[in-house]
């Protein structure tokens, strides 16, 4: 028997909303500060969205919150690497 998915606002919410982080960060080319903290905002957003939705769903281990941390930190480093100081 299959265990029943749970409807998860969380997910919808999510993408949107760092679609948005990453369209406002082209109309600002000439300013990395700004594109990096958005870059941050946007991982730590992630990482967030992510824990959040597997607690709710009682699937949190260490090995998942390990997962999106290390994945939310390189998707910051490959990011802001790209930025010039």
């Amino acid at each position: 028997m299959q265990k029943k998915k749970r409807f998860s606002p969380i997910k919808y919410i999510f993408l949107p909303f760092c679609l948005l982080l990453i369209i406002i960060s082209f109309f600002y080319p000439y300013h990395p500060k700004l594109q990096y903290n958005i870059t941050i905002w946007a991982v730590g957003i992630y990482i967030l969205v992510g824990l959040l939705d597997h607690y709710l769903d009682k699937s949190l281990t260490f090995e998942t919150w390990l997962e999106y941390i290390l994945i939310g930190s390189l998707a910051a480093i490959v990011v802001t690497g790209a930025f010039n100081y």
